[in-house]
C-alpha cells in the first residue's frame, strides 16, 4: 500500500506542479497503480494497464 509519508510525498509534488492540485495529485496515484498493474502481469503493456485504471 501507499505509506502516509509516501502521500504527503505526492501531495508536495502535486501542489508544485501546475495545474490543479487534486487533478495533478490523482494524475500521479494513477500513474503509480498503473505500474503495479503492469507489473504484478494483469496488463501485458503499461499502455494497456493505464486503460484498466
Amino acid at each position: 500500500g501507499l505509506t502516509e509519508r509516501q502521500l504527503l510525498k505526492y501531495v508536495r509534488i502535486a501542489e508544485k506542479a501546475k495545474g490543479s492540485t487534486g487533478q495533478v495529485l490523482l494524475q500521479l496515484l494513477e500513474m503509480r497503480l498503473d505500474n503495479i498493474l503492469f507489473w504484478l502481469g494483469m496488463a501485458l503493456t503499461i499502455p494497456q494497464a493505464r486503460q484498466l485504471v
